[in-house]
C-alpha cells in the first residue's frame, strides 16, 4: 500500500504536469490566433509591401543582367526565354509572397469573425478535465478513442468553438482521472517545460511586446515605410536604367 507521502507527491506530479501541458495548449490556442492575426494586420501587411517590392527590384536587376547578356548585335532579344529564366528563378519567393497575403487576409477575417469571441468562465474548468482525462501524459495505455476525442478537444479549443467544447465534455466527463502518473513523468515534465519555452520565445509570443506598447509599434512601422520609400526610388532607378538600356539597344537596331 502506497504510503501517504507517495500519494501525495504523486498527485503534486500529476497537478504540475497538467499545468504544463494546459499552458502548452493555452499558448497554441485562441491565444496564439488572436496574436498572430493582430500581428500580421498591424505590421505582417507593411513587411509584405516591403518584401515585394525587394522582389521587384531583384527581378528588375537579374532582367537586366539577362538583357546585357545578349549581344548588342541580335536583331531581337528573346523576352520570352528571359521571362521563363526569371519565373523559374523567383518561384520560391513569388510562393512565399503569395503566402503572406493570404496569412495576412486570413487574419483580417478572422478579427472579423464571430469566432473571436470571450471564453466562457467554465471552459477553462472543463478544458483542464479533458486533458487530465485524454493526454497521453497521463496513461500508461492511450486508446485510439481517447486519442481522436483529445484531437477534437484541442481544434475545438484553439478555434474558440466553445459550443463544441460543451458537448465534447460531456462524452468526456464520466471517464475516470487518473490516479498515478506515468513511470516516466518526470521526463515528460521536463520535456513540455523545454516546449512551453521555445513556444514563448518565438513568433507570435516574441511580438508581444511590440504589439502592447503604442510607441514602439509606431517606431517599427515608421522604419518600416522609411524601408519602403528607399525601396520604391531604388526601383524607380532600376527601371530608369532598364528603360535606357532598351532604348539604347532599339536605337542602335534602328541605326543598323
Amino acid at each position: 500500500m502506497a504510503s501517504k507521502f507517495q500519494v501525495d507527491y504523486d498527485k503534486g506530479l500529476l497537478r504540475r504536469l497538467l499545468r504544463l501541458i494546459v499552458r502548452k495548449q493555452e499558448l497554441l490556442g485562441p491565444e496564439y490566433f488572436k496574436l498572430a492575426a493582430q500581428y500580421q494586420v498591424t505590421v505582417g501587411s507593411i513587411e509584405a509591401e516591403l518584401e515585394v517590392l525587394e522582389l521587384q527590384v531583384k527581378r528588375l536587376k537579374r532582367r537586366i543582367q539577362l538583357l546585357e547578356a545578349f549581344p548588342d548585335t541580335d536583331e531581337e532579344v528573346d523576352e520570352k526565354q528571359i521571362d521563363r529564366v526569371l519565373a523559374s528563378e523567383f518561384v520560391q519567393s513569388e510562393l512565399k509572397i503569395l503566402d503572406q497575403m493570404r496569412r495576412i487576409d486570413q487574419s483580417r477575417e478572422f478579427l472579423r469573425s464571430p469566432i473571436v469571441k470571450e471564453e466562457p468562465p467554465q471552459a477553462k474548468q472543463m478544458f483542464r478535465e479533458m486533458i487530465y482525462k485524454l493526454h497521453p501524459a497521463f496513461h500508461d495505455h492511450h486508446t485510439e478513442a481517447q486519442e481522436e476525442l483529445l484531437s477534437d478537444v484541442l481544434e475545438a479549443f484553439a478555434l474558440s468553438d466553445w459550443d463544441s467544447l460543451q458537448e465534447l465534455y460531456e462524452t468526456v466527463k464520466p471517464m475516470a482521472k487518473p490516479e498515478r502518473p506515468r513511470y516516466d513523468i518526470l521526463e515528460r515534465i521536463d520535456q513540455v517545460e523545454k516546449e512551453v519555452e521555445e513556444i514563448w520565445d518565438n513568433f507570435p509570443y516574441n511580438q508581444r511586446r511590440l504589439l502592447e506598447d503604442d510607441a514602439l509599434l509606431e517606431e517599427r512601422k515608421s522604419l518600416l515605410y522609411r524601408q519602403i520609400k528607399a525601396k520604391k526610388e531604388e526601383l524607380a532607378a532600376w527601371t530608369n536604367r532598364y528603360t535606357m538600356l532598351m532604348d539604347n539597344r532599339q536605337a542602335g537596331h534602328l541605326k543598323n
